[in-house]
């Protein structure tokens, strides 16, 4: 009997777009299959949305909130909603599009290999498709070579919002989601590759939609999130996906873009990011002193120079799994 598996959306304020990714969940061809919509309390016409599927070729589970919560903690909710005996969860986002069979591909790779912790495909991003580092010739990757290579920056084959993870009930003891930030849904990735492999199609599967409301939340990543949540992301996982002095240097390289970042919004003034980003620095131990900001300038020219000098094919590829 094939194994139960779950399409999870949070949602808040998605009339828009959200008839169509339910619609696309109704036609995906994988069985048994469950699609669980949690309502962040929403004001527009979302709950009507909801309730028009309710009698669908896939059974949907629902739940609103009583007042809006918190990005994170919607999205744990969410997940804690599927049940025990699903196998497989993944994220859809309330804007996002599945194609018909991409919960029958993702969950077969997740099949051939036990150790399989998560699933990603290529993505659609509005008509641009996304690229991968990984090997055309195998479906099963090492999870935490995956992981280093997205720490250092080399790749990002991270499915990040719509992965899909082998459920495992240890995991919903606290928040599955639990850092209280926008590289929420990155971080549970991240913690599944330390866990075991990584499983990938090499199809677009995702088509991730972009739009004004999209655009804006990009702005708030560039300009004040952006810079930061690598090294949290770098703090929390380098150090269980390579040795303790790559990790410190992984973890030196990102500050030193900080550091670039800080001298930018000194120069245009924009005092109070500055002043925050001083007091997450302070919060660590760590004040950069006038060698710190100056190295950081003088590797910058450098960096632009291998960067555009490198060929394509020269980039460290994400090696196959045992």
């Amino acid at each position: 009997m094939a194994a139960l598996a779950a399409v999870v959306t949070p949602v808040y304020n998605g009339a828009e777009y959200l008839e169509q990714t339910m619609a696309c969940v109704q036609a995906q061809s994988y069985r048994p299959l469950l699609h669980v919509v949690v309502d962040n309390a929403s004001t527009d016409d979302t709950p009507n949305i909801i309730r028009r599927f309710a009698n669908g070729r896939v059974p949907v589970r629902t739940s609103r909130n009583r007042e809006t919560l918190p990005v994170g903690k919607n999205w744990s909710l969410a997940a804690s909603l599927v049940p025990r005996e699903a196998k497989y969860f993944q994220i859809l986002c309330a804007d996002d599009l599945l194609r018909p069979d991409a919960v029958e591909k993702m969950v077969a790779v997740a099949e051939s290999d036990p150790a399989v912790e998560l699933v990603g495909s290529l993505q659609r991003r509005g008509t641009r498709l996304k690229k991968s580092a990984l090997r055309t010739e195998r479906s099963v990757f090492d999870g935490a070579e995956v992981a280093r290579a997205f720490l250092q920056k080399r790749s990002d084959d991270i499915p990040h919002a719509f992965g899909l993870f082998r459920r495992h009930e240890s995991d919903f003891e606290g928040d599955f989601f639990d850092l209280p930030n926008l590289c929420l849904d990155t971080d549970a990735c991240l913690r599944a590759l330390c866990r075991g492999k990584f499983g990938f199609v090499h199809e677009p599967l995702h088509e991730f939609r972009l739009h004004e409301a999209q655009l804006s939340r990009a702005a708030l990543w560039i300009g004040r999130r952006n810079v930061w949540e690598p090294l949290t992301l770098i703090d929390r996982w380098a150090r269980h996906v390579m040795p303790a002095d790559e990790a410190a240097d992984c973890f030196n390289r990102h500050l030193r873009v900080v550091y670039r970042y800080m001298l930018a919004w000194r120069l245009t003034g924009k005092s109070e990011v500055l002043a925050r980003y001083r007091a997450l620095l302070a919060e660590r131990g760590i004040r950069p002193g006038f060698g710190d900001y100056a190295r950081s300038v003088l590797e910058w020219p450098l960096i632009k120079l291998l960067k555009y000098q490198r060929p394509v094919d020269a980039d460290r590829r994400v090696t196959p799994a045992a």
